[in-house]
């Protein structure tokens, strides 16, 4: 008699799934290239493009490929400064996503621990968490944002807090329907019979129930970060412009659009878009192998 087949384990499962998209597979692979150079692109780049030592403004909106008087070739051009558009480009992705990964960690935590509180907890402190909530939804989070960067100034500080400020509500809208829907489930129920606190309950047993949509949440939220703060970089109110930041490159070279200098708005902007389209491409799939509909 044959033995049963086994099945995979829950992270072996979500792996052989994860690999069956080919977009999936090639937004992850994007990412992890984006993030490696970012990551260690600083240390490779001839110029630091914030240094105003190692800037010569004879080299300002040279176009790609073109060498400048040192003798170095600048492969991506160079902007109305004179800057290295590659050195920019790459210090602007590591600034992005740093931002993208502290706020979107910050968001994560504060909008899980308000999102199980409102959905086990009920009564008044639901009401409360929620009706916050409902409320900053019904407002545009690029207002949100504009609005607490014009009051605190300018950051790197000031727009994580702007981003978690905007972001929190989304997990914790998330996270309290499915406590709502755990709360109610035998093992809750077990373990308050069996004299099990509250905290150990959420924690213990809700809480890893609950963490598989945050799993998509959170890759969206991160690339919502990284687009959000290019915007208000591009507007003039996010990074200061001694920080390297993709939106104010792009904010930058607008200007010379029109006299072809294309090179310092489209580069920043492609890598912006590649970095914000690897991590949807991810979300998309996650979305897709965590719906309970579609898992048989």
């Amino acid at each position: 008699m044959m033995a049963p087949a086994t099945q995979p384990s829950g992270l072996r499962r979500f792996l052989i799934l994860f690999a069956a998209s080919p977009l999936a597979l090639t937004g992850l692979g994007l990412f992890l290239l984006t993030a490696g150079i970012a990551l260690i692109g600083p240390w490779l780049t001839p110029q630091n493009p914030y240094d105003l030592a190692s800037i010569n403004l004879l080299d300002n909106r040279l176009p790609p490929g073109s060498e400048g008087i040192d003798g170095y070739t600048y492969w991506l051009g160079t902007d109305g400064q004179g800057r290295d558009m590659t050195s920019a480009i790459i210090y602007g992705l590591r600034t992005s996503i740093c931002i993208g990964v502290t706020a979107s960690t910050i968001a994560l935590v504060l909008g899980t621990a308000l999102g199980l509180i409102a959905g086990y907890a009920r009564g008044w402190v639901d009401a409360v968490i929620m009706r916050i909530v409902d409320l900053q939804l019904s407002v545009p989070s690029i207002l949100i944002a504009i609005i607490l960067l014009a009051v605190l100034g300018r950051g790197v500080g000031n727009i994580i807090l702007a981003l978690v400020t905007v972001q929190w509500v989304y997990f914790a809208r998330t996270v309290r329907s499915s406590c709502l829907i755990e709360r109610e489930k035998e093992y809750v129920q077990a373990g308050r019979l069996m004299g099990f606190s509250h905290t150990r309950i959420l924690l213990n047993h809700v809480l890893p129930n609950c963490l598989s949509p945050v799993t998509v949440i959170v890759t969206v939220e991160f690339a919502h970060a990284i687009a959000l703060e290019a915007t208000l970089s591009f507007l003039g109110v996010g990074l200061p412009v001694t920080e390297p930041s993709l939106g104010y490159l792009i904010s930058a070279g607008f200007n010379y659009l029109l006299n072809g200098e294309y090179w310092i708005s489209i580069f920043p902007g492609l890598a912006l878009l590649v970095t914000v389209l690897s991590l949807n491409l991810i979300a998309d799939h996650l979305r897709d192998i965590t719906d309970p509909r579609l898992q048989r």
